[in-house]
């Protein structure tokens, strides 16, 4: 079984400039999009609900992707964030044994707000983008435990989630860091999208956080092109 999640809460105190209607339509362009251009998946599934805040939806995300993993072992799982979209067909279920993300981004890795969250990601290094995340079949148990911990002591510190899976990551022994250092799998649109990078990319996130109605114009854009 090879499924795909994404999220689109309604979120009471949005982050920045950022509307859930925005959300909504960026959702359904990010499965349909995956829907078509995601070579083998068997399932999609669109997470919904409510919350206060930003840190109880990324943790409420860890536990269900989490939960859906073991409900449906063995399977593989590709987890996109909803203002993510897969302009080309791409091929990710079954290419990978370890789980993967596939940006390093280490101009991210010291940008947390706390003391504590520094300290948690500084051997964390290179350090993944974790927008996109790819779980295989057969990860084995022990990888989720230290994550746990750190998901059972959240800190409400942006992007506290990218801490736990680049633990995950980094705990599997990886040392060829550019077999997952795909940029074309996850081009990351922080201002205005242009064609260079529409040609160049198979799967952009447009982040959303940052302007949801910029992410939803570039993400119509980048479909106009394609």
């Amino acid at each position: 079984m090879n499924i795909l999640i994404s999220s689109c809460f309604e979120i009471k105190n949005m982050y920045g400039n950022t509307k859930y209607e925005d959300y909504q339509k960026l959702a359904q362009i990010c499965c349909d999009s995956f829907s078509t251009n995601l070579k083998d998946l068997h399932k999609i599934i669109l997470l919904k609900g409510k919350k206060d805040n930003f840190h109880q939806l990324f943790a409420e995300l860890y536990w269900r992707v989490k939960e859906i993993y073991f409900e449906n072992w063995p399977c593989n799982i590709l987890f996109v964030d909803s203002d993510t979209i897969c302009l080309k067909p791409v091929d990710i279920f079954g290419k990978f044994d370890k789980f993967a993300m596939f940006l390093i981004a280490n101009e991210f890795h010291q940008s947390f707000g706390s003391n504590e969250c520094k300290k948690l990601a500084k051997p964390l290094y290179p350090w993944m983008m974790a927008n996109i995340r790819y779980y295989p079949a057969g990860l084995p148990n022990s990888l989720w435990e230290t994550p746990d911990d750190l998901a059972y002591s959240w800190i409400d510190d942006w992007a506290y989630d990218t801490i736990i899976y680049n633990n995950m990551f980094h705990s599997q022994g990886i040392t060829d860091y550019d077999a997952y250092h795909i940029p074309k799998w996850n081009t990351l649109v922080l201002g205005g999208i242009t064609d260079e990078i529409i040609n160049n990319s198979d799967i952009i996130h447009c982040a959303a956080t940052r302007g949801s109605s910029l992410a939803l114009e570039n993400i119509n854009k980048a479909l106009r092109r394609t």
